[in-house]
């Protein structure tokens, strides 16, 4: 299987070409994801942990649903593709609630991503895509912001830079 293709971008998120995405985490290249904040109908959000195959953070707790962008693909596009390969989940009525930037190093690789952060709705069944995702929950989100702060070492390093625009929400 050939490797996934990322769209390298500029700081104004021009794209400047398409690269493996091997080279662009080695390279710290800049490139486009997407984070999905799923909400039930008691104003709870679904966070997933990481499954132990995943290369970046595995077992660590994330917000509902993330990835990044296909070449062409747009971030609403990507939210809802994302929400349904990870939680079986068909998003509608997605609201762009902050675009985030954020670099972090993991050994010898750096993410060095700009990201949409989607809020979206939903009360139904969650299919937890088995590849991607070790366990889910819906949490109240005043409990899972604080325990961000608390326990850091529990959750993404990036669940600090998502953590300000859903404030909004206790």
């Amino acid at each position: 299987m050939a490797e996934e293709l990322f769209e390298v971008i500029d700081e104004s998120g021009k794209v400047l070409c398409l690269k493996p995405r091997g080279e662009v985490h080695a390279k710290g290249l800049l490139h486009k994801g997407v984070y999905i904040a799923l909400f039930d109908g008691s104003g709870r959000i679904f966070m997933q942990r990481r499954a132990a195959c995943k290369d970046i953070m595995p077992l660590r707790w994330d917000f509902s649903a993330a990835g990044h962008l296909k070449p062409g693909e747009s971030y609403a596009e990507a939210a809802a593709r994302e929400l349904k390969e990870e939680l079986g989940v068909g998003g509608k009525n997605f609201e762009k609630l902050a675009e985030v930037r954020f670099r972090y190093n993991y050994g010898n690789a750096v993410d060095n991503e700009a990201n949409w952060l989607f809020k979206c709705g939903f009360d139904g069944e969650i299919k937890i895509g088995r590849g991607e995702v070790a366990e889910g929950k819906f949490v109240p989100l005043k409990k899972v912001l604080a325990e961000i702060g608390e326990k850091p070492e529990k959750f993404v390093p990036w669940a600090k830079c998502l953590k300000k625009p859903l404030e909004k929400f206790i």
